[in-house]
């Protein structure tokens, strides 16, 4: 059973849904000039939706935490998205490079040298197993090819360059950034806990056993809450998405505005179960 009602799960993605038509109105008017910078954020835009479309199939039956940990792969993918618009248009084309043909590549080779390692530790498995692993693994002159396009070191830098932390740290230095990328701030404490979950670690389990554990009034407003954070999520990210959009290909802001204040408008809406939960937890015992 839902936790949140229908009516107010709309009025997020309403607003969701205005920002994902602002992507895809600047998406089509870039696609003549920009094609790969199209076909990249327009593939990255689908796998998000897909995603969100899952978590609110988890929400609706009220599993939070798998939803929260499906919440982070749409996060790293907004990132991503963001990062690839940011900076100026060389910076835009070395990303894509990157993204488009050394990302892949460095990847290929990664599983490869896995692949090779897995299929010594499972010598005399079923064949169906080692059939699986033997394609992951790539003829050694294509290994030696990669390896010197790209040397150790070059492939560290572009790994790291890649990675969460680095790319968000890139896009709160860009000068360009709309107010709206400061939202994704906001999601970060939510990335470290879906790292727990995702993990299965003490911390992770302790935070499911710790709600469990409340009285069932608290519960019940915790689980709220946790609702709105994810939909609170959905709309940054899509937001993000338009906003990265724009600052790569440009276009008009007044569209941009006016979803993100009624955004803010339904953020303010809902603080009062946030207000209840902390004059719960500070209330003198």
């Amino acid at each position: 059973m839902s936790i949140v009602q229908e009516a107010e799960i709309e009025s997020y993605l309403e607003i969701s849904n205005e920002f994902g038509s602002i992507f895809v109105d600047l998406l089509i008017d870039a696609r003549p000039h920009e094609e790969t910078l199209s076909r990249v954020m327009s593939d990255l835009f689908d796998f998000t939706a897909g995603r969100i479309n899952a978590i609110l199939t988890l929400m609706r039956e009220g599993a939070l935490w798998d939803a929260e940990m499906l919440m982070r792969t749409v996060l790293e993918t907004t990132v991503k998205q963001a990062y690839i618009c940011s900076g100026t248009s060389e910076q835009r084309a070395v990303s894509l490079d990157e993204y488009c043909n050394a990302l892949p590549e460095l990847n290929a080779l990664s599983q490869s040298v896995k692949a090779k390692k897995s299929l010594k530790a499972t010598a005399g498995s079923d064949v169906g197993t080692e059939s699986l692993i033997e394609a992951l693994i790539l003829p050694d002159e294509r290994e030696a090819e990669i390896r010197e396009r790209w040397p150790r070191k070059t492939r560290a830098t572009i790994s790291s360059k890649w990675s969460f932390t680095q790319m968000l740290s890139s896009i709160e230095q860009q000068s360009t950034a709309m107010p709206g990328f400061k939202a994704l701030g906001g999601l970060i404490t939510n990335y470290g806990i879906s790292s727990h979950l995702l993990h299965g670690d003490e911390s992770g389990i302790g935070i499911i056993k710790d709600r469990r554990r409340r009285e069932e009034e608290e519960r019940a407003l915790m689980d709220l809450a946790h609702c709105y954070n994810l939909l609170d999520g959905i709309v940054v990210c899509t937001m993000v998405s338009a906003i990265a959009m724009k600052n790569a290909v440009g276009g008009p802001v007044e569209l941009l505005h006016a979803a993100h204040s009624k955004w803010l408008e339904l953020v303010d809406s809902r603080r009062k179960v946030a207000v209840e939960l902390a004059e719960r937890w500070t209330k003198p015992q």
